[in-house]
């Protein structure tokens, strides 16, 4: 029963953790190719990749150091109905900040990116605090 629990303790964070690095990792691209693709310059491409930094950091940045520091091996978590709101509210910070590099001018969707990283970080933190910030 124990094994069972802490597989699926394992399965929930690694969703987590696979929603998270997916969404920062296909923002990362879409800001390269408009680098690339020369439909931005330099000097915004810099300021959209530190915004990106920034607003990750905290959150991807807790999961890895989870993995890194050997914690995945303890620890069991709750599944159901807490992960179920951990997973709406990352899918839903993650897709606002994909809409809004996707649908704004950089500029503007940097200024904007700022605001809802910031704006809604408590929709994130609570959940990832408790699915990989636990003591080993």
């Amino acid at each position: 029963m124990a094994q069972a629990s802490k597989k699926k303790s394992d399965k929930v964070r690694k969703w987590l953790l696979f929603l998270w690095l997916g969404f920062f990792l296909l923002n990362i691209m879409i800001v390269l190719y408009l680098f690339l693709d020369h439909w931005i310059e330099a000097d915004n491409f810099k300021a959209a990749m530190k915004q990106l930094n920034a607003a990750y950091a905290p959150f991807v940045g807790v999961m890895l150091l989870f993995y890194w520091a050997g914690s995945g091996k303890v620890e069991k978590v709750k599944t159901g109905l807490p992960f179920k709101l951990a997973f709406a509210g990352s899918l839903l910070w993650n897709g606002m900040m994909l809409a809004f590099l996707v649908l704004l001018p950089i500029e503007a969707a940097l200024e904007h990116s700022k605001d809802i990283g910031a704006l809604f970080s408590w929709l994130v933190a609570g959940a990832i605090g408790y699915y990989f910030a636990r003591p080993g």
